[in-house]
């Protein structure tokens, strides 16, 4: 027996160095992101987030934004082939789908029910038979380790930057001075947890016409969350969405160039780097395209991002299938949620769609289809925002007016 046992010990071969790298992969992929998710709880925790908050905003984040938008982005348009992908782009399409229930329950005055919109999705999925493999990542498609590595630095970056903003804007109560845009949309915030019609909450009985769905997200995660909207407003909402606006940024890099070290790349320079102005009387801020102050600008670079990557397979003559219905309400959300969101990639696909024709000859039709659609979105949007660039556009003329001084004046 003992020979017996000698024998079988010394005739099995020893674990190859390769596969012990292999067992390592795994481990070494998921420890950026596991960084990332902790230092982002204890940034929060070192901004006054109360433990209770951090609970109730981390599960509204994963449970009614992130899984169902997995599921519906998996369903419409497929697997990326790797999970931080599908979780980025799954974030994306749960924002996009909390718009449209938030709608739903402002238009029926039913506010209580906004919490519970991802549960028949999740019933859905789990039901229907031919929707179950959603719930899996698909066709594997692994990405290297340093890409991973790539993406935790790039959501450090702005994890950093988040964190400075939090340090000079104070949570109320409190001795001081907020910057005026700050109050601003956290009145409308207030206002947009109320039934429809909305009016503006600074004047009474006047309509708000404003791009005001930025507004409505922070909105809807304190009314499901029960999170207070300064609470929300001035610490929560913000780096999970630039984080994945990063994942898309870096997603829509990488379908561009084919070359998967583009997509860190392009991510950490998008949001860490300043607008180049070339012969501009206006010189480079050096800020980032990022603002604490105005969440319109912040919030669209999620939906753009996402419709960007539609707009350039239609571009490319790919099909879209079932995922054409994101193209009209992406775009409508865009210009719901920042105006000058639409017009430069309505320019830029027209473009292209006039490139094509003159090269090729041929009609580029999923291209006019995509124009159209952000055509009619941009129109309706400006139901949201009429007054308020009609007012812009008054004040811009005020200020090139040249000034007659009153001679009646002392």
């Amino acid at each position: 027996m003992a020979d017996t046992l000698l024998a079988e010990r010394v005739d099995t071969p020893a674990p190859a160095p390769a596969s012990r790298r292999h067992a390592l992969v795994p481990i070494l992929s998921a420890l950026p992101w596991v960084l990332v998710i902790g230092a982002l709880l204890v940034v929060w925790s070192r901004g006054s987030v109360p433990v209770p908050d951090l609970a109730r905003f981390s599960a509204y984040w994963v449970l009614a934004l992130v899984l169902p938008g997995t599921l519906v982005h998996r369903a419409l348009r497929g697997s990326r082939g790797n999970l931080p992908e599908d979780l980025g782009y799954g974030a994306a399409t749960g924002l996009l789908l909390e718009i449209a229930a938030w709608a739903l329950a402002a238009a029926t005055g039913q506010q209580s029910l906004l919490r519970w919109w991802p549960l028949p999705v999740l019933v859905a999925f789990a039901a229907v038979p031919g929707l179950r493999r959603h719930w899996r990542v698909g066709e594997r498609r692994r990405l290297p380790i340093a890409w991973h590595w790539g993406m935790g630095a790039a959501l450090l970056v702005v994890l950093a930057w988040g964190y400075t903003q939090w340090r000079m804007v104070a949570l109320p109560p409190v001795y001081g001075g907020y910057y005026q845009d700050v109050l601003y949309h956290l009145g409308l915030v207030q206002e947009l947890t109320r039934a429809m019609p909305f009016e503006l909450p600074h004047v009474a009985g006047e309509a708000l016409r404003y791009h005001y769905l930025s507004d409505a997200h922070i909105a809807s995660g304190s009314m499901i969350t029960g999170i207070a909207p300064t609470m929300v407003l001035m610490r929560l909402w913000l780096v999970p969405v630039v984080g994945t606006a990063v994942i898309l940024a870096a997603g829509l890099a990488r379908d561009l160039s084919g070359a998967v070290w583009a997509g860190p790349v392009a991510a950490l320079t998008a949001f860490t780097g300043a607008a180049v102005t070339l012969g501009s009387p206006v010189g480079v801020s050096g800020e980032m395209p990022l603002s604490y102050a105005s969440p319109s600008q912040t919030y669209v670079l999620v939906p753009l991002l996402l419709l960007a990557g539609l707009i350039i397979d239609a571009a490319r003559g790919r099909a879209l299938g079932p995922a054409w219905p994101l193209v009209p309400a992406l775009g409508l959300v865009c210009a719901g949620a920042k105006s000058s969101a639409l017009p430069p990639l309505i320019a830029g696909l027209g473009l292209t769609a006039v490139v094509f024709w003159w090269r090729k000859r041929q009609v580029p039709r999923p291209a006019l289809v995509a124009l159209a659609c952000l055509v009619a979105a941009m129109a309706l949007g400006f139901r949201l925002r009429g007054l308020h660039a009609a007012r812009a556009g008054v004040g811009v003329a005020a200020l090139r007016r040249p000034v007659r001084r009153d001679p009646r004046a002392g």
